[in-house]
């Protein structure tokens, strides 16, 4: 994969992230406190799941494009 590639899904998958954070904080609306564990668990899995499965294999080949880096 090339590198503009590698970019734009590492920028996809960081929206998907700002998604996925919008939905979590929704979450706090939900009066049923076992359902909002149970959906906080499951938003928490997918944004760990998108970081493990897209987002490291990409920043170990391209360390420049890690969002988390220093000065980055």
């Amino acid at each position: 994969m090339e590198e503009p590639l590698a970019e734009s899904i590492i920028d996809g998958s960081l929206a998907i992230g700002r998604s996925l954070n919008e939905l979590t904080a929704l979450t706090e609306r939900v009066t049923d406190v076992s359902l909002q564990a149970a959906l906080r668990r499951q938003i928490g899995e997918a944004m760990g799941q998108l970081y493990t499965s897209v987002m490291l294999p990409i920043v170990r080949r391209y360390p420049d494009l890690d969002p988390d880096r220093q000065g980055g």
